[in-house]
Protein backbone atom coordinates (compact mmCIF):
# COMPACT_ATOMS: atom_id res chain seq x y z
CA UNK A 1 0.00 0.00 0.00
CA UNK A 2 1.65 3.33 -0.98
CA UNK A 3 2.68 5.13 1.55
CA UNK A 4 1.38 8.90 2.48
CA UNK A 5 3.56 11.66 1.37
CA UNK A 6 3.93 13.46 4.60
CA UNK A 7 4.61 10.85 6.59
CA UNK A 8 7.42 9.95 3.89
CA UNK A 9 8.76 13.62 4.75
CA UNK A 10 8.20 13.05 8.62
CA UNK A 11 10.87 9.52 7.68
CA UNK A 12 13.20 11.18 5.32
CA UNK A 13 13.64 13.98 8.11
CA UNK A 14 14.64 11.97 10.87
CA UNK A 15 17.39 9.76 8.69
CA UNK A 16 19.45 11.72 10.24
CA UNK A 17 19.27 10.46 14.34
CA UNK A 18 18.31 7.35 13.11
CA UNK A 19 20.99 4.71 14.43
CA UNK A 20 20.60 2.27 12.36
CA UNK A 21 21.91 4.54 9.75
CA UNK A 22 25.14 4.34 11.23
CA UNK A 23 25.53 0.68 10.08
CA UNK A 24 29.62 -0.28 9.98
CA UNK A 25 31.02 -0.68 6.82
CA UNK A 26 34.08 -1.52 5.02
CA UNK A 27 37.12 1.38 6.58
CA UNK A 28 37.59 3.52 3.69
CA UNK A 29 41.01 4.49 1.87
CA UNK A 30 42.18 7.74 1.91
CA UNK A 31 40.35 10.53 -0.42
CA UNK A 32 42.66 11.74 -2.98
CA UNK A 33 41.19 15.63 -2.54
CA UNK A 34 39.52 17.56 -0.27
CA UNK A 35 37.54 20.53 -1.07
CA UNK A 36 35.89 23.00 1.19
CA UNK A 37 35.01 23.09 5.27
CA UNK A 38 32.51 24.64 7.31
CA UNK A 39 32.28 28.24 6.68
CA UNK A 40 30.62 31.20 4.14
CA UNK A 41 33.74 32.24 2.57
CA UNK A 42 34.89 32.00 -0.94
CA UNK A 43 36.27 27.60 -1.31
CA UNK A 44 34.26 26.84 1.87
CA UNK A 45 30.95 25.15 2.69
CA UNK A 46 27.86 25.01 4.82
CA UNK A 47 26.19 21.61 3.67
CA UNK A 48 27.26 21.21 0.22
CA UNK A 49 24.55 19.05 -1.51
CA UNK A 50 25.40 19.18 -5.24
CA UNK A 51 28.53 18.41 -7.52
CA UNK A 52 28.84 18.44 -11.52
CA UNK A 53 32.18 18.34 -13.30
CA UNK A 54 32.16 20.17 -16.04
CA UNK A 55 33.34 18.92 -20.05
CA UNK A 56 36.76 21.26 -19.07
CA UNK A 57 37.18 19.70 -15.80
CA UNK A 58 35.70 22.47 -13.33
CA UNK A 59 34.09 21.45 -10.12
CA UNK A 60 30.56 22.91 -9.40
CA UNK A 61 29.57 22.77 -6.04
CA UNK A 62 26.10 24.04 -4.56
CA UNK A 63 25.89 24.53 -0.70
CA UNK A 64 22.79 24.97 1.08
CA UNK A 65 23.37 28.62 1.57
CA UNK A 66 22.22 28.54 -2.04
CA UNK A 67 26.31 29.22 -3.23
CA UNK A 68 27.15 28.16 -6.55
CA UNK A 69 31.23 27.98 -6.52
CA UNK A 70 33.47 26.48 -9.21
CA UNK A 71 37.41 24.93 -8.41
CA UNK A 72 39.93 23.52 -10.35
CA UNK A 73 40.50 20.10 -10.73
CA UNK A 74 43.36 20.34 -8.16
CA UNK A 75 40.59 21.88 -5.83
CA UNK A 76 41.82 25.80 -6.20
CA UNK A 77 38.52 28.05 -5.70
CA UNK A 78 37.43 30.34 -9.23
CA UNK A 79 35.20 31.73 -8.29
CA UNK A 80 31.27 31.54 -7.14
CA UNK A 81 27.96 33.68 -6.57
CA UNK A 82 24.92 33.25 -4.39
CA UNK A 83 21.37 32.29 -6.22
CA UNK A 84 19.21 34.95 -7.05
CA UNK A 85 16.38 33.32 -4.44
CA UNK A 86 17.09 31.45 -1.83
CA UNK A 87 14.24 32.96 0.70
CA UNK A 88 12.70 29.41 0.33
CA UNK A 89 14.75 27.52 -0.20
CA UNK A 90 17.88 26.20 -1.99
CA UNK A 91 18.49 24.33 -4.50
CA UNK A 92 19.42 20.42 -4.30
CA UNK A 93 20.69 19.79 -8.15
CA UNK A 94 23.34 20.85 -10.43
CA UNK A 95 24.83 20.18 -13.55
CA UNK A 96 26.76 21.15 -16.39
CA UNK A 97 26.28 21.47 -20.20
CA UNK A 98 28.13 21.00 -23.37
CA UNK A 99 29.03 24.67 -23.40
CA UNK A 100 29.33 25.06 -19.84
CA UNK A 101 26.53 26.11 -18.80
CA UNK A 102 25.35 25.27 -15.04
CA UNK A 103 22.14 23.92 -14.70
CA UNK A 104 20.20 24.57 -11.31
CA UNK A 105 16.92 22.57 -10.24
CA UNK A 106 15.65 25.43 -7.94
CA UNK A 107 13.43 23.09 -5.47
CA UNK A 108 11.69 25.56 -3.62
CA UNK A 109 10.77 27.92 -6.65
CA UNK A 110 9.68 24.93 -9.17
CA UNK A 111 11.83 26.03 -12.44
CA UNK A 112 15.11 25.02 -13.60
CA UNK A 113 17.64 28.28 -14.04
CA UNK A 114 20.49 28.10 -16.91
CA UNK A 115 23.34 30.30 -15.64
CA UNK A 116 26.30 30.90 -17.97
CA UNK A 117 30.00 30.08 -16.40
CA UNK A 118 30.13 33.70 -15.25
CA UNK A 119 26.72 33.20 -13.37
CA UNK A 120 24.43 35.43 -16.10
CA UNK A 121 20.94 33.47 -16.44
CA UNK A 122 20.92 32.68 -19.73
CA UNK A 123 16.98 31.21 -19.55
CA UNK A 124 14.85 29.47 -17.25
CA UNK A 125 11.69 27.14 -17.37
CA UNK A 126 8.91 25.81 -14.83
CA UNK A 127 6.21 26.93 -12.93
CA UNK A 128 4.31 25.34 -9.92
CA UNK A 129 2.30 22.70 -10.34
CA UNK A 130 0.68 19.08 -11.24
CA UNK A 131 0.36 19.72 -15.36
CA UNK A 132 2.92 18.57 -17.93
CA UNK A 133 5.61 20.88 -17.78
CA UNK A 134 5.43 22.01 -14.18
CA UNK A 135 7.13 21.11 -11.28
CA UNK A 136 6.09 20.58 -7.08
CA UNK A 137 9.77 19.96 -6.26
CA UNK A 138 12.07 19.74 -8.48
CA UNK A 139 15.35 18.14 -7.18
CA UNK A 140 17.28 16.51 -9.36
CA UNK A 141 18.80 16.81 -12.93
CA UNK A 142 21.04 15.18 -15.67
CA UNK A 143 21.85 15.88 -19.67
CA UNK A 144 21.67 12.98 -22.07
CA UNK A 145 23.68 12.65 -25.49
CA UNK A 146 21.67 14.45 -27.28
CA UNK A 147 21.05 17.55 -25.09
CA UNK A 148 18.08 17.07 -23.61
CA UNK A 149 17.43 17.81 -19.88
CA UNK A 150 15.84 15.54 -17.39
CA UNK A 151 14.31 16.77 -14.37
CA UNK A 152 13.23 14.41 -11.60
CA UNK A 153 10.57 16.15 -8.84
CA UNK A 154 8.94 14.72 -5.69
CA UNK A 155 5.79 16.15 -3.83
CA UNK A 156 3.21 13.11 -4.99
CA UNK A 157 3.90 13.49 -8.43
CA UNK A 158 6.65 12.01 -8.24
CA UNK A 159 7.98 11.80 -12.04
CA UNK A 160 10.81 12.36 -14.36
CA UNK A 161 10.13 15.03 -17.16
CA UNK A 162 12.41 15.07 -20.25
CA UNK A 163 12.66 18.45 -21.39
CA UNK A 164 14.77 19.79 -24.68
CA UNK A 165 17.39 22.46 -24.70
CA UNK A 166 15.13 24.88 -24.85
CA UNK A 167 12.55 23.80 -21.60
CA UNK A 168 10.01 22.37 -24.47
CA UNK A 169 8.40 19.08 -23.13
CA UNK A 170 9.18 16.19 -24.74
CA UNK A 171 8.33 12.92 -22.49
CA UNK A 172 7.27 12.26 -18.89
CA UNK A 173 8.42 9.02 -17.32
CA UNK A 174 7.27 7.39 -13.74
CA UNK A 175 4.38 8.07 -11.45
CA UNK A 176 3.96 8.42 -7.12
CA UNK A 177 3.83 4.79 -5.97
CA UNK A 178 5.95 1.61 -4.38
CA UNK A 179 5.70 -0.52 -7.64
CA UNK A 180 8.23 -1.46 -10.33
CA UNK A 181 8.16 1.72 -12.73
CA UNK A 182 6.99 4.10 -9.96
CA UNK A 183 8.84 6.66 -7.44
CA UNK A 184 9.03 7.81 -3.81
CA UNK A 185 10.96 10.86 -3.91
CA UNK A 186 13.16 10.50 -7.09
CA UNK A 187 16.37 12.14 -5.59
CA UNK A 188 19.02 12.18 -8.58
CA UNK A 189 19.06 10.72 -11.89
CA UNK A 190 21.71 9.61 -14.53
CA UNK A 191 21.36 9.18 -18.59
CA UNK A 192 23.83 6.61 -20.31
CA UNK A 193 24.95 6.19 -23.68
CA UNK A 194 21.94 3.92 -25.08
CA UNK A 195 19.38 6.73 -23.53
CA UNK A 196 18.26 4.79 -20.47
CA UNK A 197 17.68 7.21 -17.01
CA UNK A 198 19.15 6.00 -14.01
CA UNK A 199 16.99 6.80 -11.04
CA UNK A 200 17.79 7.02 -7.30
CA UNK A 201 14.53 5.86 -6.19
CA UNK A 202 15.32 7.21 -2.79
CA UNK A 203 12.02 6.25 -0.40
CA UNK A 204 11.63 2.91 -2.38
CA UNK A 205 15.51 2.59 -1.39
CA UNK A 206 16.25 1.06 -5.01
CA UNK A 207 18.03 1.89 -8.62
CA UNK A 208 14.96 1.81 -11.13
CA UNK A 209 16.33 2.39 -14.84
CA UNK A 210 14.02 3.32 -17.84
CA UNK A 211 13.92 4.10 -21.31
CA UNK A 212 14.91 7.90 -22.16
CA UNK A 213 13.40 7.26 -25.32
CA UNK A 214 9.70 5.87 -24.62
CA UNK A 215 9.47 6.11 -21.07
CA UNK A 216 9.15 2.48 -20.19
CA UNK A 217 10.43 0.78 -17.06
CA UNK A 218 13.09 -1.35 -17.80
CA UNK A 219 14.46 -2.84 -14.49
CA UNK A 220 15.42 -2.18 -11.04
CA UNK A 221 17.63 -3.54 -8.20
CA UNK A 222 18.63 -2.38 -4.69
CA UNK A 223 16.24 -3.32 -1.18
CA UNK A 224 16.43 -1.92 1.80
CA UNK A 225 19.24 -2.68 4.41
CA UNK A 226 23.03 -1.87 4.98
CA UNK A 227 25.25 -5.15 3.22
CA UNK A 228 26.31 -5.44 0.29
CA UNK A 229 24.25 -4.43 -2.87
CA UNK A 230 21.46 -3.04 -0.36
CA UNK A 231 20.84 0.98 0.06
CA UNK A 232 19.24 3.01 2.43
CA UNK A 233 18.20 5.97 0.87
CA UNK A 234 19.83 6.37 -2.69
CA UNK A 235 20.32 9.99 -3.42
CA UNK A 236 22.54 10.03 -6.23
CA UNK A 237 23.70 7.49 -8.71
CA UNK A 238 25.71 7.42 -12.12
CA UNK A 239 27.09 5.20 -14.80
CA UNK A 240 30.96 4.42 -16.34
CA UNK A 241 33.08 2.48 -17.16
CA UNK A 242 30.50 -0.34 -17.58
CA UNK A 243 29.75 0.48 -13.73
CA UNK A 244 27.13 1.81 -11.79
CA UNK A 245 27.83 3.73 -8.53
CA UNK A 246 25.47 5.01 -6.03
CA UNK A 247 25.24 7.70 -2.72
CA UNK A 248 23.83 6.52 -0.32
CA UNK A 249 22.35 8.83 2.61
CA UNK A 250 21.42 6.49 5.19
CA UNK A 251 23.99 4.60 5.08
CA UNK A 252 27.07 7.04 4.71
CA UNK A 253 28.69 5.50 1.86
CA UNK A 254 29.41 4.90 -2.42
CA UNK A 255 28.46 1.66 -3.33
CA UNK A 256 30.02 0.28 -7.07
CA UNK A 257 27.75 -1.91 -8.78
CA UNK A 258 27.46 -3.92 -12.10
CA UNK A 259 24.69 -2.69 -14.37
CA UNK A 260 23.18 -5.53 -13.13
CA UNK A 261 22.99 -4.96 -9.63
CA UNK A 262 25.79 -6.72 -8.38
CA UNK A 263 27.96 -5.27 -5.74
CA UNK A 264 31.67 -5.03 -6.39
CA UNK A 265 33.36 -1.61 -4.27
CA UNK A 266 32.44 0.29 -1.43
CA UNK A 267 33.67 4.16 -0.70
CA UNK A 268 33.63 5.76 2.94
CA UNK A 269 32.16 4.77 6.09
CA UNK A 270 30.16 7.06 8.68
CA UNK A 271 32.88 9.59 10.23
CA UNK A 272 34.43 13.08 10.16
CA UNK A 273 38.20 11.54 9.45
CA UNK A 274 39.28 12.13 5.53
CA UNK A 275 37.68 9.72 3.78
CA UNK A 276 34.87 9.33 5.85
CA UNK A 277 31.18 10.06 4.73
CA UNK A 278 28.64 12.23 6.80
CA UNK A 279 25.25 12.26 5.23
CA UNK A 280 26.81 12.23 1.36
CA UNK A 281 24.21 13.58 -0.63
CA UNK A 282 25.41 13.50 -4.13
CA UNK A 283 28.60 12.90 -6.47
CA UNK A 284 30.03 13.38 -9.84
CA UNK A 285 32.61 11.32 -11.62
CA UNK A 286 35.18 13.11 -13.34
CA UNK A 287 37.80 12.21 -16.51
CA UNK A 288 40.35 11.03 -14.46
CA UNK A 289 39.31 8.18 -12.88
CA UNK A 290 37.58 10.36 -9.55
CA UNK A 291 34.17 10.23 -7.68
CA UNK A 292 33.91 13.85 -6.39
CA UNK A 293 31.38 13.33 -3.31
CA UNK A 294 29.17 16.01 -1.59
CA UNK A 295 29.73 15.15 2.13
CA UNK A 296 27.07 17.47 3.17
CA UNK A 297 27.29 17.41 7.26
CA UNK A 298 30.94 17.25 6.98
CA UNK A 299 30.63 20.69 4.73
CA UNK A 300 33.41 19.65 2.33
CA UNK A 301 33.58 17.67 -1.02
CA UNK A 302 36.23 14.63 -0.85
CA UNK A 303 37.61 12.79 -3.98
CA UNK A 304 38.36 8.88 -4.21
CA UNK A 305 39.27 6.95 -6.69
CA UNK A 306 37.62 4.73 -8.45
CA UNK A 307 39.61 2.06 -10.25
CA UNK A 308 40.29 -0.36 -7.40
CA UNK A 309 37.93 -2.76 -6.07
CA UNK A 310 36.76 -3.10 -2.58
CA UNK A 311 39.25 -1.41 0.13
Amino acid sequence: MIRRFLALTLLLAAVPGCDRAQAATPAPRSAATVLGGPGNQPGRFVKPRAVAVAPDGTIWVMDRSGRLQAFNDAGTYLRGWTMRDVEKGTPEDIEVDAEGNVLVTETHYARVTVYSPAGEVVREWGSWGKDPGQFIYPVGIAIGTDGAVYVSEYGGNDRVQKFDREGRLLLALGSFGEEPGQLQRPEDLWVDAHDRVWVADACNQRIQVFDGKDGRFLFSWGGEGDGPGKLRYPYDVAVAGGAGWGCEYGNHRLQKFTLEGKPLAVRGSVGRAIGELNFPWDFALDARGRVWVADTQNHRVQAFPTGEEGR
